[in-house]
């Protein structure tokens, strides 16, 4: 064996002395190299292999410093490749950066990227719905002393017939690309909230203030949608719009309203119109209450309505029926009496005489059916004086 006195590399300590310091050294060298021994064994036992010494029997070669060294780099080397893998949630995206620099998205699943520093990776759930309140009044807020306080947050626009209304609505969007929405846009979320909020004020300043207070808001809101859609898409910022949800309130601040005069109104025999204060947000109240008035009073106009052209219609139908059947009867009644004059005259044709006076008779006793007659005899005497009753004659 090779003398104590040499360093880990095989040479003796300069001075040519056993320093502390190198002793020190040697022992913590000595105490690895029997740990990686245990490690990795080379060789048998003492006393087998080898002839007999002063010690009883040549003991393990130690490993040189050099091949423990390879040996630690390599396990650490190993461990550092080992940190580039990772897992991918199904509800995420991974984006993968190589100094800093954008190279590839990964999806769901075991993958891998090459260690820190080299490449680094940046998760982004993108199944998640996000959603932002825009607008809305109650904002409680806590100071640094524990008290709460409520702020308002009131956006006021202006329709499209030049009234006054208070909007507040939430957005709900998704991140359909990972890449986009973490490098295109500074400030993705701030973003959203102020493209929304620029959306709703074009859309309402074109829209009238009954349909934003009434059922009319949905194509509001999908105006909205669109436009926003269009506003996130020239970023691109890969973000979609997935739906706004809109509540529309007219503003609480007083009015002064002139009503139509009445009765009780007089003054110095002038109708003096009555002057009253009230807010806007009970002003549209009536204004509602009138329009939903108005609704009903067409519904029922409609049922009634709905209620009567059937029967006219029916009406219309019977007297169309009798009509025709009345034009049958006529052009039946002609027809026969066609026919039955082309059978007298035919009659004619062959014995005028007897023709003529049958003709005669049926006349005058269609002429005298249905009239009062006194018939004289001439056989009587003329000596004898007809007694004519002028009351019944006269009935």
């Amino acid at each position: 064996m090779t003398s104590d006195n040499k360093g880990p590399w095989g040479q003796r300590p300069p001075g040519g002395g056993n320093g502390g310091g190198d002793e020190e050294l040697e022992r913590i060298i000595r105490q690895s190299q029997e740990k990686i021994k245990q490690l990795f064994p080379r060789g048998g036992n003492g006393g087998g292999s080898g002839g007999s010494g002063k010690s009883g029997g040549k003991g393990k070669k130690p490993l040189p410093t050099k091949t423990l060294v390879i040996i630690v780099l390599a396990v650490i080397g190993l461990f550092w490749l080992s940190t580039g893998i990772y897992t991918v949630d199904t509800k995420e995206q991974a984006v993968v950066l190589q100094f800093g620099k954008y190279v590839r998205t990964e999806g769901p699943g075991l993958q891998y990227h090459l260690p820190a520093p080299i490449e680094r990776v940046l998760k982004v759930k993108v199944t998640d719905r996000y959603t932002d309140e825009i607008g809305y009044r109650a904002q409680t807020r806590r100071s640094k002393r524990g008290k709460s306080s409520s702020v308002e947050h009131d956006i006021s626009m202006l329709t499209g017939d030049e009234n006054i209304v208070d909007i507040s609505f939430e957005v709900q969007w998704q991140i359909t690309d990972a890449h986009k929405f973490l490098f295109n846009v500074y400030d993705p979320r701030g973003t959203v909230r102020k493209a929304a909020e620029s959306a709703m004020r074009e859309v309402i300043a074109t829209t009238s203030i009954n349909d934003i207070l009434s059922e009319n808001r949905t194509a509001a809101q999908l105006k909205t949608k669109e436009l926003l859609q269009a506003i996130m898409d020239d970023y691109d910022s890969g973000i979609t719009i997935e739906e706004i949800n809109m509540k529309a309130v007219p503003p609480s601040s007083s009015i002064t309203v002139d009503t139509l005069p009445t009765a009780t109104d007089i003054k110095d025999g002038d109708l003096q119109p009555r002057r009253i204060t009230t807010t806007v947000a009970d002003a549209f109240k009536d204004v509602q209450a009138a329009i939903n008035n108005k609704q009903e009073k067409i519904n029922i106009a409609k049922g009634y309505a709905n209620q009567q052209i059937p029967i006219a219609r029916g009406e219309a139908q019977e007297i169309l029926q009798q009509a025709e059947g009345y034009k049958q009867q006529v052009i039946a009644d002609a027809q026969g009496e066609a026919k039955r004059f082309l059978a007298v005259y035919e009659q004619y044709r062959k014995a005028k005489n007897v023709t003529k006076k049958r003709m005669y008779l049926e006349t005058m006793e269609a002429i005298m059916a249905n009239m009062d007659k006194v018939i004289v005899d001439k056989t009587v005497g003329g000596n004898v004086l007809p007694y004519l009753s002028l009351e019944k004659t006269k009935k």
